[in-house]
């Protein structure tokens, strides 16, 4: 059983990929075959990628290397992005400890007054 039999075969994601592997690419391999065969199937895959990667699009003059480098970039915007939502539900969170302990220092002091009041009252009433 060679590479796409087998990706064909597992479920329908291995399908799509073997196929979307074969159009574009337009190399099978051919691992049942002796190790020379391999060889050549790996010289030609990445000779496929290189072209793919750094093939100049004439319209733009862009290389799907520049391309892959967007793609990259997008990811790491989008990591970035999550490490600072992240980061400001940390410091939402200290903000929200602060305040509270803030709260509870007002109302001891609120208290420690009341009951100092308290204790004047008490000693003026006697």
């Amino acid at each position: 059983m060679d590479f796409l039999t087998a990706l064909k075969g597992v479920t329908s994601l291995g399908n799509t990929f073997a196929d979307g592997l074969i159009k574009t690419s337009g190399f099978v391999p051919n691992l049942a075959s002796n190790s020379s065969g391999f060889l050549n199937t790996a010289k030609n895959a990445l000779g496929n990628f290189g072209d793919w990667l750094f093939k100049e699009n004439n319209a733009n003059k862009i290389t799907n290397f520049d391309k892959l480098n967007n793609i990259f970039g997008g990811a790491s915007v989008l990591y970035d992005a999550y490490n600072q939502q992240k980061m400001a539900k940390k410091n939402f969170d200290l903000q929200k400890q602060a305040f509270d302990f803030n709260k509870y220092l007002s109302n001891e002091e609120l208290r420690r007054r009341a009951n100092m009041e308290n204790k004047l009252q008490n000693v003026w009433a006697s």
